[in-house]
């Protein structure tokens, strides 16, 4: 019988009664005893199992404490990280600034030097043109044909530099934001002409043809700045020339659509690299092509064309392929 319950009956009841005592009363005590001993089989289990419990959380939180640990470590780490980095990405977005302001100073004296010079160099090349002039037309007495072929190749050769000149001053006025148009009525079609005029001794020389194909003699003027267009025209028809083969053939075309007319100037020359055409408006850029075949341009005069049309509210674009030609479309509003 169990223990407890034993000395609670004996202290209740006194000792049991060795002959009296009936077997149900007997069995009855036994069913309760064996339960007594059942709970307390159970408590023990119980206890085992929360002390086992007990042993495995606190195993458990050491072990999360320890992945917190490392967690935190790593938190601290990668902030250190990323805090090294900012300051080096501070310190190169200064050294960035100061290189850009540093060559934003150099650009500007650059330009003022060509500027400069640019202007310097025009006074004296027109005196110079003026006095060729007169001599090729014998108004300070009679040259020989070989002095007047002679002095002519001097005055194209300062007519080019001329050129240069010019195109050094629009190039320095644009990026200055001082490149001013005088917006008149104007025949299109005249400074056309004019520039055909002008280009047709040397493109016949290699025989090169220039057609003017749909030409539209009812087109009405349009609103331009004269002098710049025709610096356009004469830009676009003097490259097609320049970089046809003898023999070759320019085609010059306009239409109308809308409220705009589109010009195109097409030739059948040495074309446009495909790597290269993206560049090809860009200041003093020029094809590889381009720079072999004639080494002395100066890669202004597209950069100063796209910014006139531009200026004037067009657009300009390419087609071209190497060694099979190139076509300049561009643009203009009625």
């Amino acid at each position: 019988m169990h223990r407890v319950l034993e000395r609670q009956i004996r202290r209740t009841l006194g000792a049991f009664p060795s002959t009296d005592t009936p077997s149900e009363w007997l069995a009855l005590l036994q069913a309760v005893s064996d339960t007594y001993a059942h709970a307390d089989e159970d408590r023990k289990l119980l206890s085992r199992s929360l002390e086992l419990s007990s042993k495995e959380f606190v195993e458990m939180n050491k072990q999360l404490h320890s992945e917190n640990e490392i967690i935190e470590q790593k938190v601290r780490d990668r902030t250190e990280e990323l805090r090294k980095l900012l300051d080096t990405q501070r310190q190169l977005s200064l050294e960035l600034t100061k290189a850009n302001a540093g060559l934003r100073e150099l650009d500007e004296r650059k330009s003022e030097f060509l500027s400069i010079a640019a202007h310097q160099l025009r006074t004296p090349l027109s005196g110079i043109k003026w006095a060729l002039d007169m001599l090729i037309k014998d108004q300070v007495g009679p040259v020989s044909n070989e002095q007047k072929i002679l002095l002519m190749k001097s005055y194209e050769g300062n007519e080019r530099m001329i050129g240069l000149v010019n195109e050094m001053l629009h190039a320095n006025q644009i990026d200055a934001g001082t490149f001013a148009l005088q917006m008149v009525s104007t025949q299109v079609l005249d400074l056309i002409d004019n520039v055909l005029y002008e280009i047709l001794p040397s493109a016949s020389k290699r025989k090169i043809t220039i057609r003017f194909d749909h030409r539209d003699n009812t087109l009405p003027p349009l609103i331009v700045d004269p002098e710049k267009m025709r610096a356009v025209f004469q830009n676009l028809l003097e490259n097609a020339a320049k970089y046809s083969r003898p023999g070759g053939e320019i085609s010059i075309s306009l239409s109308r659509e809308g409220g705009k007319v589109q010009f195109s100037v097409r030739d059948h020359g040495i074309g446009i690299p495909a790597d290269e055409q993206a560049r090809i408006f860009s200041r003093f850029f020029r094809a590889r092509n381009a720079r072999k075949m004639d080494p002395g341009g100066n890669g202004l005069g597209l950069y100063i064309v796209k910014n006139i049309i531009e200026m004037h509210g067009g657009n300009i674009w390419l087609e071209s392929s190497e060694n099979n030609g190139s076509t300049f479309y561009f643009t203009l509003g009625t």
